[in-house]
């Protein structure tokens, strides 16, 4: 089944994760278990949001969050930055727009996930980030609709069994199953709708993901299907490790991110 954090949206917002981003940077190779929490003197101030409760450790209660959006985790009990955390806060040549910023996590993100229980080397990979840009580009060339709805994720997508690496054109045929989302876990695919709406070629309008199709017009075939197409890599057992290998961005990978910075990204979503 397809996971997701929840409840923590305003962490979410392409601002904020770059202002997390500053301060893990800042804080590279702090002990974790260091006091006073490093992270709780720095974090709530510079983001601008309160990290909550207060007297639990940061880490504790918003690893995962850091995990998920590709900034950090936990080697031998210190803080360590990613690539990609470093390269949200570089300038200068070496800086990642936002836009950038999402896509390479589209086409890096998987299931099993080093982020949650669970994480193994030996089952298959699904990518939900890149089966939900086929289905939304598929959907949208056949039937003119370009939107997906959460239940939709359940019964079209991860009722059918797919993985991401299909090719564009076999997401058009996909029938509705008898799979439907419960409770957390609607709202934890939710939420990733959400998540991932702030690239610019999508959106969030009234509980639909859509795809702004036309946006896409200026790309060829293939690099649109270089676009969803997942990037995979020998897996590390050590799901930390693996963390540090899936969001080390290379300059080829970054080649194939084609889109400029979204106008207006700070809001996004999480403003409607």
């Amino acid at each position: 089944m397809w996971r997701w954090d929840q409840g923590r949206l305003q962490y979410f917002s392409l601002d904020r994760i770059r202002r997390i981003a500053a301060c893990i940077t800042e804080l590279d190779g702090i002990a974790l278990n260091a006091e006073p929490d490093p992270l709780r003197e720095l974090l709530p101030s510079a983001v601008g949001l309160p990290f909550a409760p207060e007297h639990y450790r940061v880490w504790r209660n918003y690893a995962r969050v850091f995990k998920i959006l590709g900034l950090a985790s936990n080697i031998n009990g210190r803080l360590s930055p990613t690539s990609l955390c470093r390269r949200l806060v570089a300038t200068g040549d070496q800086y990642l727009t936002y836009d950038a910023y999402l896509q390479y996590l589209v086409k890096v993100f998987y299931y099993p996930s080093p982020v949650f229980q669970g994480y193994n080397t030996t089952d298959s990979q699904s990518y939900p980030y890149c089966a939900i840009l086929k289905y939304l580009i598929a959907n949208a060339r056949s039937s003119g609709d370009p939107s997906l709805t959460v239940e939709a994720v359940f019964s079209r997508l991860i009722g059918n069994h797919v993985n991401g690496l299909e090719g564009i054109n076999s997401y058009s045929s996909l029938v509705d199953t008898n799979l439907t989302g419960h409770g957390d876990q609607l709202r934890q695919v939710r939420e990733m709708l959400i998540f991932i709406s702030q690239l610019s070629f999508l959106s969030w309008i009234d509980g639909r993901l859509f795809i702004d199709i036309h946006g896409l017009s200026n790309l060829s075939s293939e690099q649109i299907e270089q676009l969803v197409s997942p990037v995979s890599g020998l897996r590390n057992e050590n799901p930390d490790l693996e963390i540090q290998r899936l969001f080390d961005i290379s300059p080829s990978e970054e080649k194939s991110l084609e889109f400029n910075e979204p106008s207006g990204s700070e809001a996004g979503p999480f403003a409607r």
